[in-house]
């Protein structure tokens, strides 16, 4: 079992009260005022490389709450001759998420030259992204401050705008596998103008964001490249005290959670940005994530919240670009195959993963989440970002849909319809939630026959998993979601109940409360196919299906012999026809050949309704009753899943598809 240390940095050492503060700079202004033009911090120096220009100095003793920037075309001697760019805590100069993965970190940056400049313990650091060609002098002074002289000066500085780029902070192996991994980090561009960002890198925070770093972590396939394109997972996170850095190189310790592939990369994105937040002992800074999609546009991580935001603010998909952003970037720079592009998310990041898939849905080939919020968050800090879930903020994007709303699992986000296949997995324990969302989630889920394998057991939301029912499950792990493409159709199984002499689908998930119906039990986790097998042409599609039995864990293989289920043909890339045009299907079994017709219907899909499969593999056919005419066939406008493309406002939800839809739910 791979394992790497965990370290939890105590990077706010020198972080101080808003009290404190006040005194230090009343001091200081005592003195400037006795002594003349004097600065509290040195040797302001200032570079252009890879599309941002890059500002360093050293911190003030004892560090100022925050530091300013600004920007000329001309030296100047004041701030007031000069544009605000950008305010800094001295701690985003320190690496603190970075740290996380090694204690001793500081920032890596680009020289300019072709080289790195490594930050030393007591330099900040603010990073520009310019618009345009330009040159450009700096200034760096500690807030309230408006003094400019040649010691928090600097330029001319010539900005390009040529693409910026993630930067390595470090490359290293396992302790004792030795499977090696890299981290990457990128400062983001902020603004008032949410669309006015570069073509290259769009604006990923507000004004008051801009400069700041982000990292995530590449985990190489734990049997090593071979050249060839590979399939990549990204692991997203929960809130609170979450750390990126325990997804791609070991088994959860927690979780029990097989995190590796053996030829893939696992790639661990971080979500966490310093805040102000008040404390028993005052204001002090501090990380808060912001739960993947990003927040209300005046939200201002300098002060210490006290009002949730007004019911016409506006929450921008800030953190959402910036997961783009990363995903564009690896395929570009990476060996990654873009129809192998797969997502993992625990708590608030299976949340991330819903939205995600449902916006974007042709891009990936898979996703899980485990114990996803269906509703709102209970971290009351996400209410000063994003709004309470009553208040259901407008969104930047082109939905009607508020931000509640993005995250129940059924809305769907994106004209197409057509999902890539997914498991949930939820906890009878986990009370961050009522049960009756689960249920009615489940319920939504098998409506509208996207075939999901849908898990729960005993677990609660993350503190308790080992011990129960699927915890440690092969199917689980990271690497089972490597064998599944973007552009490959897939037969989604609904209505299996394994027990149909009973009443309700089987086993029961509990609808009359969490302690009611089973404990555990999975609603088509026992259901699987040959992905080799898929045989998709404009006259035929046919599949090989089975009970699943190949697995060292014990709760994977199917306890039954034999099981009905319905099965829909889901990202039919040419077996696609009209509603209304009539198809054959057979299936062979030990009793001989089972066969029929079925009818594509109104939502253009394809279900063969309660076919036994059995641990014996079988293949399914289903073919046009004739040649294929004008009327029948429908032109093969799908998406390769290869760009980022948005829906638009006229899609309908879900709820259309099925009549078991329920557009009404909300999310985290």
């Amino acid at each position: 079992m791979p394992f790497v240390r965990e370290y939890v940095p105590m990077f706010f050492y020198r972080g101080i009260t808003v009290r404190k503060a006040a005194i230090i700079i009343l001091l200081v202004s005592t003195v400037l005022s006795a002594g003349g033009s004097a600065f509290a911090h040195t040797d302001l120096r200032g570079w252009y490389a890879d599309g941002q220009t890059w500002l360093v100095w050293e911190n003030a003793d004892p560090w100022p709450l925050t530091y300013d920037i600004y920007k000329s075309d001309a030296p100047f001697t004041d701030t007031t001759q000069a544009e605000w760019v950008g305010r800094v805590f001295p701690q985003d100069g320190r690496a603190p998420r970075l740290k996380i993965a090694y204690w001793f970190a500081e920032w890596q940056l680009p020289d300019g030259d072709g080289g790195q400049y490594v930050m030393t313990e007591n330099e900040a650091l603010f990073v520009h992204t310019p618009h345009a060609e330009e040159t450009a002098y700096f200034a760096v002074v500690q807030t309230g401050e408006t003094a400019v002289g040649a010691e928090n000066l600097t330029g001319p500085i010539e900005q390009r705008l040529d693409p910026v780029q993630c930067h390595l902070q470090r490359r290293a192996e396992t302790f004792d596998e030795g499977r090696p991994y890299a981290i990457y980090a990128h400062w983001v561009d902020g603004g008032d103008d949410w669309d006015g960002g570069r073509a290259d890198y769009p604006i990923m925070g507000n004004k008051w964001s801009a400069g700041t770093g982000y990292v995530f972590a590449v985990w190489e396939p734990s049997e090593g490249r071979t050249g060839e394109p590979m399939p990549m997972v990204l692991g997203f996170h929960g809130g609170g005290e979450s750390n990126y850095f325990n997804f791609g190189g070991n088994i959860n310790p927690r979780l029990l959670i097989d995190t590796t592939t053996p030829h893939g990369l696992c790639v661990s994105i971080d979500d966490s940005m310093l805040v102000m937040k008040d404390s028993a002992t005052g204001p002090r800074v501090d990380n808060e994530v912001t739960r993947w999609f990003g927040y209300w546009e005046g939200f201002n991580r300098f002060e210490v919240p006290t009002e949730y935001p007004p019911n016409d603010g506006i929450v921008i998909d800030y953190s959402l670009r910036r997961v783009h952003f990363i995903l564009d970037w690896l395929v570009a720079n990476d060996e990654v195959d873009p129809h192998r592009i797969s997502l993992m998310g625990v708590s608030g990041g299976g949340g991330a993963v819903g939205f995600m898939t449902r916006w974007d849905p042709n891009r990936y080939s898979a996703v899980a989440m485990f114990v996803l919020p269906l509703k709102t968050t209970i971290f009351p800090y996400a209410f000063y970002m994003q709004g309470t879930a009553e208040q259901n903020l407008a969104t930047n994007l082109p939905r009607d849909y508020g931000l509640t709303d993005w995250y129940w699992i059924t809305n769907l986000l994106h004209d197409d319809r057509e999902l890539p296949f997914m498991r949930l997995v939820m906890g009878k324990q986990d009370v961050l939630g009522p049960w009756e969302d689960v249920v009615a989630a489940f319920d939504e889920i098998e409506a509208l026959r996207w075939g999901a394998h849908l898990y729960w057991d005993e677990r609660d939301h993350i503190a308790h998993w080992p011990g129960t029912h699927w915890t440690g499950s092969e199917r689980h792990h990271v690497d089972s979601m490597t064998r599944y493409r973007n552009d490959q159709s897939f037969p989604a199984f609904t209505n299996a109940d394994t027990d149909p002499l009973m009443a309700g689908q089987q086993p029961d998930v509990g609808r009359e409360g969490r302690e009611s119906g089973d404990e555990w039990g999975t609603w088509g986790g026992y259901l699987d196919w040959d992905v080799d097998s898929i045989v998709d042409t404009p006259t035929t599609w046919s599949v090989s299906i089975f009970l699943f039995t190949e697995s060292e864990f014990e709760s994977d293989v199917a306890p039954m012999e034999s099981m009905n289920a319905d099965v829909t043909i889901r990202r039919a890339q040419e077996f696609r026809y009209a509603p209304g045009t009539k198809l054959a299907w057979n299936l062979d079994t030990d009793e001989g050949e089972l066969a029929g017709e079925v009818e594509v219907d109104d939502a253009g899909l394809v279900t063969i309704p309660q076919i036994p499969i059995t641990k014996t593999a079988r293949t399914l056919t289903v073919t046009f009753v004739e040649a294929p005419g004008d009327d029948d066939t429908i032109d093969d406008d799908t998406d390769d899943g290869t760009d980022d493309d948005a829906g638009n406002d006229d899609a309908d939800s879900a709820a259309d598809e099925s009549d078991g839809g329920d557009d009404s739910g909300c999310g985290c």
